[in-house]
């Protein structure tokens, strides 16, 4: 029986009837859910509808024509994805998943979907690979979007859902397109907190984060909070001056990553916790100065259907938290390989509301400086993608070319 290990938690495995009766309890657990937006559920009413389902999927299978997986989860049955069909002539293909709602939330169905996508370029050969999603169905779009698939166009009254039409927003990626694709950040941030913490301590050699905040503000007997810690790049810079300091951050394993660093320099002035940038577990007006460092970023890009509420609320966020007379600062990205600013082109909007927002802002140079063109096509390939760590090879480099954007707001 096919197997496919993703990671320590997910495992795919190609359906078989033994599985039918934990499709069949899954399907029944959550049937209005799925009924939202899957025209199939009421045409498996039992265990035997299920059996005669993964029969079919095994002719699938069999013929060369694709394959449907069931996905597990810490061992339990989750969810399903696979190919819809293959179009042998044109090498193209189309994904299609569900995943039991107590189960969303554990980026279950990205890993899920990437295997399928690695699977379909990697190993089938395919040119292209396909998503179709009901327009309204924002968790099932938000999966091609967060792995980099481009929105193509709209679909319209593309499939019956049992007494109405849905528009179908249609995502397509090609081969050459996921080859060069920027990695999945948030996989990075939840299991890769070392190697990205060995990145980041080749970032602005020259010094430029430090010298540009002081110029801002003075952090002396401040408390501050770092709304997006990740490995501590600037809570650690500004705690030995502060009289507090809160890092905040989503993934447990960066905040390892930062604990362990303040404790090295044996400062006890501070506390780490789990939190969205969107509903931080602290008090109104009880901080002098708020840090968010590369991380609105990920809420601000217009590849997200609802990226201008993000930024809306983790600006009342900010302002809540801080104290009358405190400051907002902001970092983020303004292009990686690039000599001047050149920010991507997902990101133009969320700094333009910054503006709108009354932010002043600033770019700096934080150049990267590498021990070795080896290391460094090795660290950029592993965050930025390939395309950029095929330059750096190319050409020797050790130095890599970045640009930071500032932006505060006195409060």
């Amino acid at each position: 029986m096919f197997e496919f290990v993703v990671d320590d938690e997910v495992v795919l495995k190609l359906l078989d009837t033994m599985h039918a009766n934990q499709l069949s309890e899954l399907t029944d657990s959550c049937r209005p859910y799925l009924k939202e937006w899957l025209p199939w559920v009421d045409g498996s009413k039992n265990v035997e509808d299920t059996k005669t389902f993964i029969e079919m999927t095994k002719k699938q299978f069999a013929s060369n024509a694709g394959f449907q997986a069931g996905i597990w989860y810490k061992g339990s049955f989750a969810g399903v994805i696979g190919f819809h069909e293959m179009n042998g002539p044109n090498k193209s293909t189309s994904i299609g998943y569900w995943l039991g709602p107590k189960y969303q939330g554990n980026g279950i169905m990205t890993k899920a979907c990437k295997a399928l996508v690695d699977y379909a370029f990697g190993v089938l050969k395919l040119n292209r690979v396909e998503v179709r999603c009901a327009e309204g169905n924002s968790r099932s779009r938000a999966i091609p979007e967060r792995l980099g698939f481009v929105k193509e166009g709209i679909s319209r009254e593309a499939e019956w859902l049992y007494d109405h039409y849905v528009d179908h927003v249609v995502y397509g990626i090609l081969s050459r397109e996921w080859a060069l694709r920027i990695p999945d950040h948030s996989e990075v941030y939840q299991s890769k907190a070392s190697k990205y913490e060995l990145l980041i301590s080749r970032e602005d050699y020259e010094g430029n984060i430090g010298r540009t905040l002081r110029e801002i503000c003075s952090f002396t007997d401040k408390d501050i909070i770092d709304m997006g810690a990740g490995t501590g790049r600037l809570t650690c810079l500004a705690a030995s001056e502060a009289n507090s300091m809160i890092a905040f951050d989503l993934s447990p394993q960066m905040l390892e990553v930062t604990s362990a660093k303040l404790t090295a320099k044996g400062l006890s002035n501070w506390r780490t916790e789990v939190a969205d940038h969107r509903s931080l577990p602290i008090e109104n007006h009880s901080t002098d100065v708020v840090l968010a460092g590369w991380s609105i970023c990920y809420l601000g890009s217009t590849n997200l259907p609802n990226w201008q509420e993000n930024i809306e609320s983790v600006m009342g966020e900010m302002k809540r938290v801080v104290r009358p007379g405190g400051i907002l600062i902001i970092l983020e990205t303004l292009g990686t390989g690039n000599e001047a600013p050149n920010p991507p082109e997902f990101l133009t909007e969320y700094y333009k509301l910054l503006k709108q927002f009354g932010f002043s802002h600033k770019a700096i140079r934080t150049d990267y400086q590498f021990q070795s063109t080896k290391e460094a096509e090795d660290l950029t390939r592993f965050f930025f993608g390939n395309e950029l760590a095929n330059k750096i090879n190319e050409q020797g480099m050790t130095i890599l070319a970045e640009c930071t954007g500032v932006w505060w707001l006195n409060m």
